[in-house]
């Protein structure tokens, strides 16, 4: 696939960061392997910004909508 017909996808994982544990780990890992084959946004809690920032997010042509639900 061309860069511009990669797929799109919406990942919404609330609890995703690496090195953060079981769940937060698996939604890392979601975001981590479809940005390779796919144009991802990912939509997770606010709480996770500063971990997937330190990690070098948002990767190549995702983006990264945080939401706050407190």
């Amino acid at each position: 696939m061309t860069e511009t017909h990669k797929i799109r996808v919406l990942l919404s994982a609330y609890q995703c960061g690496p090195g953060m544990g079981s769940v937060s780990q698996i939604g890392w890992e979601w975001y981590r392997r479809l940005n390779k084959l796919c144009q991802v946004t990912l939509l997770t809690h606010v709480r996770n910004r500063t971990t997937l920032e330190a990690a070098g997010v948002s990767l190549e042509d995702s983006s990264v909508i945080y939401i706050d639900t407190e």
